[in-house]
Parts: C-alpha cells; structure tokens; sequence
C-alpha cells in the first residue's frame, strides 16, 4: 500500500489531506484546515502554533507517508508556456536562464525553477515552466522539517488539479478547459490549453459571482494562445461549489457564454469513501496533491529546493545503485563459486575412475566368471535333484538305520524310493527316516510282519526332498 500527506498553503490556512492506496482504491484516513498566517509571520508565536497543530495531526492519525507534497500559493508561483529555441533537449538548461530573467520581477539567483519539455516544434522546444521565490520554499521546507516531515516535492496547486483531472478523464488534451473553484469569498480560475495549464486567476465575489465569473472567462479565453478565431473554451468545469447559488449563477454564465458546463468532485471517483460535506473545499486541493503522490502524473514539474532533490533523488539512487550491484554480485558470485567447486570436483572424479578402471576391468571379467560358474552349478544341482544318485541314497540309509536292520531290497524311481527289509523295532524306522535330510512323506506299505529269528520283516516308500515326480 502507498501514503501520501498532501499539504495546500493558503493565504489564511494550511490544508492538510492524508491518504492511503490499496488494491480496492485510495482512501483519506486523515484531514484537516489550520488556520495560519502568510510566511513570513509577524508574530513569533504563530509558527510554534502551527507546528503544534502539525504535529498533533500527525500523531492523531498515525501518519507515516512515503511522499509528502507540498502545494503552493497560486500567488507565489509564476508559471506559463515558453518556445525555447533549441534542437537539442541539453541546450534548454544552458539557454533557460535568459528567458527567466525576462519573465522575473527579482533576479534569477533569489528563484526556484523547474520546467517541463512539452513537445518539440520545428527548431525548438514547447515548456511548460514554474518559478518561485527562494526564501518561501525554504521557509516552508525549513518550518515543515521541524515537525518531522520531509517534504519530496513542492508543486504548483493548478498542475496538480489538472492531473487529477487528466488521471479521472475530466478534461482533453485536444480542447481548452476552464477550472473554476468557488469559495464562500472568491473564486479562482485556472484555464487549460490542450491539457496544459497557461494561466490562473483570483477574484474576489462581494455577492458578484455571476458578473466575476463571466469576467475570468472571458480572459481566460483571451489568454489562450490560439489565434484571434480559434480562441474559445470548450469545457469549464466548476469544483467544489460553495452554495447552491453560487452553483447555479456559474452554470448559466457557462451556458450563457456557449461553453459545455460541468459540476462534481472528480475525487469521487477515486476515493473509496466519502468526504463530508463541509470539508470539501478544505481538502479538495490538499488531496489532489496527496493523490500525485501515488499516482503516475502528466504534469511532473517539482520546485523542491535542488540541493534537498539531490539529496533524495542521486544519493537514494546511488545507495540502490550500490546495494542492487552488491546483491547481484553476490548472487553471481555464489552462483559461479558452485559450479566452480562442481567442476573441480566432477574433475577429480573423473580422474579417480581413470585410475580404478583396470581394476573394474578386471572385477567385471570376474563377476562374469562367477556368474557363468554360479549358472553351471545350478544346472548340475537341478539335474542331481531330477536324479540322485542311487549309492549316495543308500549311503544315506546306511548312516542314519540302526544296526540291527537291514535291507534287502531298495527300489529308486522318479522322486521316491521304496526299501525292504528286516529290523528289531521297524516301527522305530519312520521317526529315523523323517528327520533325514533326503527324505519326507515317510509311510509304510503293507504290515508288519515277522521274519527270520522273530526280526520284524517291513516295506516303506518315501519321496526325496526337492525332486519332482511321482514315486511307484
């Protein structure tokens, strides 16, 4: 979000409007009129006045403003269009002090000046140019730093108008316009040419509304420079009315003069609340300045003190100059640094497996062996499961039956084996066979029976373990 602290120098008061811009709009989150005398003061205790009355808006309302714009008394600002003849933009700068002095009731050295490059024509340049005494914006910077604000730009109050207009779509660059602000005692003028203000002026109305207002327009037309034929307004656009009459007064001069009459507050369109009633002539200029702080301006002519801008504007852009290069140093210089340390270690490795590679060689060519052994082997142990050696199963069974039995006959076939034969206890043979490793399933086939010197005569079957087939 932005702030802005706006603040208008009046003959009588200083106007002050504090706003704050998010996504939704802008809003005022703060305002108010003091009432002040014109600087310098005559009395010694009215600027201790002033400051109390600042510094208790400021705490009051909490303000921390990014910008701080400060306008101008109409009366103390000299400002019109000039052709400047020069084909390049530089040369204004070195001829611009000339044309000055012809446009200065005081000397150049006792001004502030600032100026904007319109547009070029042919061999010069269009200006928009404003001046101002030296001692006023001093005294007012000087005045405003005591209070603990830092003005960034001193402005002509009719430019920012203007902008605000410009940004909100009020007026065209391609017609003549008449702003009229009608205060309870005066009105004021400020007439625009294609956009640009030329010209102000300050009437006061004794109940003469009508009779001042058709007077300012119609030197308001006078000062277009336009030729005799073309010079004509074609908007005029009344802010800030001070009563219904006053209203109504203008808007038949307006008409009575053929110029298209309009009436509002253009502020309504960007601020997201709403301004009472009675304050609208107060801040309606102090929030025009508050609102070219945070919004992009046509009119961007700044009447700060030069030594003050040089102070924000090249040191603020040095030290992000500086602070933006060291950022970006660092970052590239750790970013360099690790693909620095990268490549030195890729490098490193490569060089180590450059040197195991006979050895991996050689791993490799062993791995393939054992594999190749390791597939035989399997092959040799499947063919002695399919078909076991008759001798080794019989040296099974003479290792594990006890020595009072014997076989007389032992029968192999695919995955199991039939014995017969005579034992002292042949029910005691099926646990013995059981737990042998060759053999499983273990049963006799037939009964017991008795043979030769009363030793039990048996036939048993039992399939070998880990052979597949079907014993007979």
């Amino acid at each position: 979000m932005s702030t802005a602290l706006g603040i208008e120098i009046r003959k009588d008061s200083w106007n002050l409007s504090y706003i704050r811009k998010a996504l939704t709009g802008a809003r005022i989150e703060g305002y108010t009129s003091i009432p002040a005398q014109p600087l310098p003061f005559e009395r010694p205790e009215a600027e201790e006045e002033l400051l109390s009355e600042l510094k208790r808006f400021i705490l009051e309302n909490g303000v921390k403003a990014e910008k701080i714009v400060v306008g101008l008394p109409r009366e103390a600002v000299i400002y019109r269009t000039l052709k400047i003849p020069a084909t390049r933009k530089r040369d204004i700068q070195q001829i611009l002090p000339f044309e000055i002095e012809r446009h200065l009731p005081f000397h150049t050295e006792e001004a502030y000046y600032d100026y904007q490059v319109l547009k070029k024509e042919n061999t010069a340049f269009l200006i928009l140019l404003a001046i101002t005494k030296k001692t006023l914006v001093d005294a007012i910077y000087n005045l405003l730093e005591k209070a603990m604000l830092m003005p960034t730009s001193f402005e002509v109050t009719p430019f920012s108008i203007a902008n605000i207009l410009n940004y909100t779509g009020d007026i065209s660059k391609d017609g003549n316009t008449a702003i009229l602000t009608v205060r309870p005692t005066d009105i004021e003028i400020d007439t625009l040419q294609r956009g640009v203000p030329i010209g102000s002026r300050d009437f006061s109305v004794d109940g003469q509304e009508m009779n001042q207002a058709e007077k300012g327009l119609k030197l308001s037309t006078l000062s277009l420079d336009l030729p005799p034929l073309e010079r004509r307004l074609d908007k005029l656009i009344i802010l800030t009315p001070g009563n219904l009459k006053s209203k109504n007064d203008i808007e038949f001069v307006g008409k009575k003069m053929g110029i298209a009459t309009f009436t509002g507050n253009p502020l309504l369109k960007i601020l997201t609340d709403r301004i009472k009633p009675e304050w609208v002539n107060s801040i309606f200029i102090a929030t025009c300045l508050a609102m070219s702080g945070i919004e992009n301006q046509e009119i961007k002519i700044n009447l700060i003190p030069p030594s003050y801008r040089r102070i924000e504007n090249k040191l603020g852009q040095t030290v992000a100059m500086i602070l933006s290069g060291m950022i970006i140093l660092l970052l590239a210089g750790g970013i360099l640094s690790s693909i620095i340390k990268e490549m030195i270690y890729l490098s490193k490795v490569n060089r180590q497996l450059e040197d195991i590679r006979p050895a991996l060689e050689e791993v490799y060519t062993l791995k393939k062996r054992l594999e190749d052994t390791e597939g035989k082997l399997k092959i040799i142990e499947g063919i002695k499961r399919e078909h076991p050696n008759q001798l080794d199963l019989l040296a099974e069974l003479a290792t594990i039956l006890p020595h009072d039995t014997w076989l007389t006959n032992m029968e192999y076939s695919k995955g199991g084996i039939h014995i017969s034969g005579f034992s002292n206890s042949a029910s005691g043979l099926l646990p013995i066979l059981e737990t042998s490793r060759r053999f499983e399933n273990v049963e006799f086939v037939g009964s017991i029976t008795t043979g030769i010197e009363g030793k039990e005569k048996f036939r048993i079957k039992a399939r070998l373990r880990g052979v597949k087939g079907d014993s007979h």
